[in-house]
């Protein structure tokens, strides 16, 4: 995601989060107001108050690697390109796994494959 979209996002999220806390101070106000106050779309913050979590959120989730054993990978290959050496596709997702068997789930998550 481009960087003027991703900030266009989290200013969006952030005015649904207000608005969604003002709703909850007072629940009587309507739901249209609050939207067309915070300048957010109004199907939008209704789902929101119905419980439905972000697209954002919801594909974390389903994530294998967290973003810190995302993070520890990406300095693992930053490092071995300091050293000279590019890694291979193979050793990258041989380093995934590595991290993910390092979690000692029972049973153990299924290795990485593409995406």
């Amino acid at each position: 995601m481009p960087r003027r979209q991703r900030s266009i996002q989290t200013s969006r999220e952030g005015r649904l989060s207000l608005a969604i806390a003002s709703y909850r101070n007072n629940p009587k106000q309507s739901v249209r107001a609050l939207a067309a106050a915070y300048d957010v779309p109004k199907s939008t913050l209704q789902t929101r108050l119905h419980g439905v979590q972000p697209r954002s959120e919801i594909l974390s989730t389903r994530r294998k690697l967290s973003p810190i054993e995302e993070q520890s990978l990406v300095q693992w290959i930053l490092d071995l390109d300091r050293r000279g050496f590019s890694p291979h596709i193979i050793d990258v997702r041989r380093m995934a796994d590595t991290l993910l068997a390092a979690r000692g789930q029972d049973p153990p998550p299924q290795p990485v494959s593409k995406n």
